[in-house]
C-alpha cells in the first residue's frame, strides 16, 4: 500500500507551517493563509484550517531508513522534545513489526512518529535529514466499530490486517502504508494522554495497482475507487 496524499484539518496553521518547513525541513509545495502542503518522499502531506471550535489531533508516521535510526533520533531531539514511555524511554521496539520508532508532538498536538522498519531500503549517508524521510507510512483512523471498518476496507480495497487484529486496534496494509484503525476514545500510544477521536481526513492511496480515495467523516469511513 502506498499513501500518495494525506489531508488533515489542523489548528495553529502558521506555527505548523513554521515547524514542518523551517524546523523539520520538509519541502513546502503549496501555501496560503488557510492551508499548506508538504512533500514527504513521494507523499503529499497537507494541513488545512480546522472548523471553528474543533481541536483535531491525529497520529501519523514517517518511514525512515533503518540504518539511520540513531542519527534520526539525535536529529529529532535537536528540534523538538521526544515523547517518553512509561519507563522513560524514547525508543520503542516493535519487534513483532521488525521496527523501531520514536514519537514527537507537533504544534497542533498531533502525535508524529519516525519509524525504521527492517525491510526498508538503507540510506547511503552518515547523517539524517528530512531528505531521508521515505514517505508517510501510517495514519490513525479512529472509528466506533473497528471490526466493521476492517471488513469494509478488505472488501472495498483488498487491504489485509498487518500482524494481527483485535476489536480495538488493527493495522491494515503493509510496511509501506498502514491505516491504524483504532477504537474511538482509545489513548494514542505511547502514554500521550491524547484520545483518538474521529476528525475529517482524506487519504489517497494505491493498493494492488489500484487507486482509492478514503475519507473519515461523521458517519465513519467512506472509500471509493478512483
Amino acid at each position: 500500500m502506498k499513501i500518495h496524499s494525506l489531508t488533515l484539518p489542523s489548528t495553529n496553521i502558521d506555527s505548523m507551517r513554521e515547524f514542518y518547513t523551517n524546523v523539520f525541513g520538509l519541502k513546502l509545495v503549496e501555501s496560503d493563509s488557510q492551508s499548506f502542503t508538504l512533500q514527504a518522499g513521494p507523499t503529499r502531506l497537507a494541513f488545512s484550517t480546522a472548523n471553528d471550535g474543533t481541536l483535531p489531533k491525529h497520529h501519523f508516521a514517517f518511514n525512515i531508513p533503518p540504518n539511520l535510526f540513531q542519527e534520526a533520533k539525535t536529529w529529532l531531539a535537536e528540534r523538538t522534545a521526544l515523547v517518553r514511555g512509561k519507563e522513560g524511554q524514547v525508543e520503542f521496539d516493535f519487534s513483532n513489526w521488525n521496527a523501531l520508532g520514536m514519537y514527537f508532538i507537533d504544534p497542533a498536538g498531533n502525535i508524529g512518529e519516525l519509524i525504521a522498519r527492517d525491510m526498508l531500503p538503507l540510506a547511503q549517508a552518515a547523517k539524517f535529514s528530512a531528505d531521508h524521510i521515505l514517505s508517510v507510512s501510517e495514519i490513525g483512523v479512529p472509528v466506533p466499530d473497528v471490526p466493521g471498518t476492517v471488513v469494509l476496507l478488505r472488501r472495498a480495497a483488498g487491504l489485509q490486517p498487518y500482524r494481527g487484529e483485535t476489536d480495538t486496534f488493527t493495522a491494515i496494509g503493509d510496511e509501506n502504508g498502514l491505516l491504524i484503525v483504532v477504537q474511538q476514545g482509545r489513548e494514542w500510544y505511547p502514554r500521550t494522554g491524547i484520545s483518538a477521536e474521529p476528525s475529517p481526513l482524506e487519504i489517497r492511496f494505491e493498493n494492488n495497482q489500484k487507486r482509492f480515495h478514503l475519507q473519515l467523516i461523521d458517519s465513519g469511513v467512506s472509500i471509493q475507487a478512483e
